[in-house]
């Protein structure tokens, strides 16, 4: 009985020492994601941005314009979800915001 439950111990020792090493090399690879994204973010914002001070279209390195949006996919990978604040609503739609 003594050797079967020192045999379990050590399978439940390897197992728990498998698995956090696991979890550690994930954790590195989440922490090294993170250090590669905020080093390509770092990039991307630094320095000056050529951007239309009416319709906020950003310039590119050939001279074309480009939404502020597009620019952001294309150079980062964020994706925009589109919605109204408050204020511009006030001033696009001042009847429906009246009746909220």
């Amino acid at each position: 009985m003594r050797i079967l439950i020192s045999c379990l111990l050590i399978a439940l020792g390897i197992y728990a020492r498998s698995s956090f090493t696991k979890l550690k090399k994930s954790e590195e690879e989440r922490l090294a994601l993170q250090k590669k994204l905020e080093e390509s973010l770092t990039k991307l914002l630094s320095g000056f941005l050529p951007i239309c001070a009416n319709c906020k279209d950003i310039r590119e390195e050939d001279g074309t314009w480009i939404r502020i949006e597009g620019y952001l996919l294309k150079h980062s990978g964020v994706k925009f979800s589109h919605g109204i604040c408050r204020k511009c609503a006030k001033v696009l739609y001042p009847d429906y915001v009246a009746k909220i």
